[in-house]
């Protein structure tokens, strides 16, 4: 896997003369306290860069955009394997609701349930307040069920994210 972006940034901090604030400043931030912030959540993965951030970090590190973009991915790749690995861990399935626009009721049902059972109760749950769910697995495979109860789709990987 290719080096990412918070294991490279720590790295370089590292470096004789390479100090947060003036990788802030190379960055062209005038607001240093804000650059900071920006600095230390793509040091922690927390997020990564957004908008014009990737061209400034590149020009900052003397990197091309590309080589920066592939530590981004390589970081999103590490959170994403985490989270995984964190789902496997919890035996229960979740039942995740659509209530309106934007709430999205979540329900950690019992951890004795089959995955027959757990589907069941998510049915009768999405019959019973006619609205789509999504029953999230111990294997992290989505189910997502119609207003009527019936599956529309099985998808693996990530949490249940619904459009509106």
């Amino acid at each position: 896997m290719s080096t990412s972006l918070s294991q490279f940034l720590r790295i370089h901090l590292r470096g004789p003369g390479n100090r947060r604030v003036s990788l802030v400043r190379r960055m062209g931030y005038i607001n240093l306290v804000k650059g900071l912030r920006h600095l230390d959540a793509w040091v922690a993965r927390m997020r990564p860069p957004v908008g014009d951030q990737l061209a400034r970090l590149a020009r900052a590190l003397d990197l091309p955009e590309e080589q920066v973009l592939a530590m981004i991915r390589a970081d999103a790749d590490l959170v994403a394997a985490e989270a995984r690995a964190a789902r496997r861990q919890d035996p229960t399935y979740h039942l995740v609701m659509r209530m309106m626009a934007g709430v999205y009721a979540q329900q950690k049902l019992p951890g004795d349930l089959t995955l027959d059972q757990a589907l069941e109760r998510a049915a009768t749950t999405a019959r019973e307040r006619s609205r789509r769910c999504c029953l999230n697995t111990p294997d992290d495979l989505c189910y997502w069920l119609a207003e009527d109860g019936s599956i529309e789709t099985v998808t693996q990987g990530g949490r249940p994210y619904m459009q509106i």
